[in-house]
């Protein structure tokens, strides 16, 4: 890590980097190997993850990102994981929709949200907090938080071709330029597939709820030495 660079303003930082993505993609993985190397629990783990979110979100609005997309949960995640796990998860998710509902950075940059996904799948509570978020937001034109929950491209695929009323991810957002996973797999996981076609993945070991703005500026530091073809 360059000390100058992670010791700088936000403001400063981003007269200093030279390239900004315009949508950045997070796969925040290793919530649970996080919580077995601190010996703490999954609810613990998950809840410093999500502030670790929360921070992140925070930080790439400053610097001038004005689309991110987040995988909170895939289809398997959501039809597969125990039901303890899942409870913790829903927790956060009310957390999350009521704090994003009320947040000072989304209402000044005029950020819409917006969830991909089989969001049947959810609580009915749930469902009728995102839905009452999505339409408070719909008017916002300064850019796209898109949040995947209970997400699978297949069955988006299909819902696009035979019509539905959620809206689609990739005729919702711009494609991907960077995305960054945690968590020592280098996989993308059926992580927006369509808008990832040509997206810079940056991968590292680091559980999720270690990743902090160092790090993020050491990634976009990173990105801003690739040669971005794009099949050319």
């Amino acid at each position: 890590m360059n000390v100058q660079l992670a010791s700088m303003t936000s403001e400063t930082l981003k007269n200093t980097l030279t390239v900004i993505p315009r949508h950045v993609g997070i796969i925040p993985d290793g919530n649970r190997r996080f919580s077995r190397l601190k010996r703490i629990t999954y609810r613990m783990a998950y809840n410093l993850g999500y502030s670790t979110l929360r921070s992140i979100m925070k930080e790439l609005l400053r610097l001038g990102v004005r689309y991110l997309s987040v995988y909170a949960m895939s289809y398997d995640n959501c039809t597969r994981r125990s039901s303890e796990e899942l409870e913790t998860l829903y927790e956060l998710i009310v957390r999350g929709v009521n704090e994003l509902s009320e947040d000072e950075d989304l209402v000044r940059n005029d950020i819409r949200v917006m969830f991909f996904g089989e969001i049947n799948l959810l609580p009915e509570e749930i469902k009728r907090r995102i839905e009452i978020l999505e339409a408070d937001t719909r008017q916002r034109k300064g850019g796209i938080l898109g949040v995947a929950l209970c997400y699978s491209s297949l069955l988006e695929i299909e819902k696009d071709r035979d019509g539905g009323s959620r809206p689609i991810s990739y005729k919702s957002m711009p494609s991907i330029d960077l995305i960054i996973r945690t968590g020592g797999q280098r996989r993308l996981s059926d992580f927006f597939p369509v808008n990832s076609r040509y997206a810079e993945l940056y991968f590292t070991d680091k559980p999720w709820p270690s990743f902090s703005k160092d790090d993020l500026i050491h990634v976009l530091t990173w990105y801003q030495s690739v040669q971005r073809n794009f099949g050319r």
